[in-house]
């Protein structure tokens, strides 16, 4: 976010709390809901994967979501399915190197832009409803086998898995691979609310806001909770140097999930997605 920006929203979300703190904290939710989502034209790499694509859209409550699939290169039909989920402020196109790879190994591919990304609609969207738009898509398509998160998706990912207990959505899902993703929710919330300098009173109604829309305590809403039921394999992979989310979550939740940690240094938040070794830990970890 810019400094500007930010410094602007910020005496904003506090002048108005002066008033009304509901007002206020009603004004901060609805903008940290919004995705600062700059559609740009797709790269060679990206354009070229979408090319081969099957594309349509599913509906989710009042928003058209994207889709995308892909079959394996060698057309084999017994073969894997993997679902990818991606970041905060991406598309499903971030995996481009990923997809890619999977593919050449035989993998069959499903990829979504989350509500409010991509060329799926909306203006805004939150933690339970990109898992939901997760359990949605897999109504269409099954079984999954595994899912990839990277970073928002990544908690997105872990919280359908728990969603889906008990039901016979993702009863297939034997992987999880989590990408630079966050751990607890209420993390994600404080580090905002401290950049914005709001009232403490304004990060509990972010609270009661969240447990209201999922019926849970905000102490449950954390990506180790939500796969404490999940006996299926675990990869978390992480960037020493984040500057996003802290190297401190991936080690709490490969060590509180039992999940096995690769961690790289210098590739940040992003980049990681783009780096050969990652991409060929993560093929082979599904392919075992």
């Amino acid at each position: 976010m810019e400094a500007f920006l930010k410094t602007a929203l910020s005496l904003f979300f506090r002048a108005t709390a002066v008033f009304s703190t509901k007002l206020a904290a009603e004004l901060a939710w609805s903008f940290f809901c919004k995705p600062l989502y700059h559609k740009k034209p797709l790269g060679k790499k990206e354009q070229t994967l979408l090319n081969q694509a099957t594309q349509y859209f599913i509906d989710y409550e009042d928003k058209k979501i994207a889709v995308y699939q892909w079959q394996n290169v060698n057309g084999t039909q017994d073969t894997k399915t993997i679902m990818l989920s991606h970041g905060w402020g991406g598309h499903a196109f971030n995996f481009v190197f990923i997809i890619q790879s999977l593919l050449e190994q035989g993998f069959n591919i499903l990829a979504y832009d989350s509500p409010a990304h991509g060329n799926s609609s909306g203006k805004q969207t939150n933690l339970l409803q990109n898992a939901q738009t997760i359990l949605e898509i897999s109504k269409k398509v099954t079984p999954i086998h595994a899912l990839i998160g990277h970073s928002f998706g990544s908690i997105s990912s872990a919280f359908a898995l728990d969603l889906a207990q008990g039901t016979e959505q993702l009863k297939q899902v034997n992987s999880i691979v989590l990408i630079a993703g966050p751990n607890k929710l209420a993390d994600i919330f404080a580090s905002f609310t401290q950049t914005m300098h709001l009232p403490d009173r304004i990060l509990e109604i972010f609270y009661r806001k969240v447990e209201a829309l999922t019926l849970r305590k905000m102490q449950h809403m954390n990506t180790v909770n939500f796969l404490q039921h999940f006996s299926g394999s675990i990869l978390v992979v992480h960037d020493q140097n984040d500057r996003v989310v802290p190297f401190s979550e991936a080690e709490n939740v490969s060590h509180s999930s039992g999940g096995k940690l690769y961690s790289t240094k210098g590739y940040g938040h992003g980049r990681i997605l783009r780096n050969e070794d990652v991409v060929a830990e993560i093929v082979n970890s599904l392919q075992n």
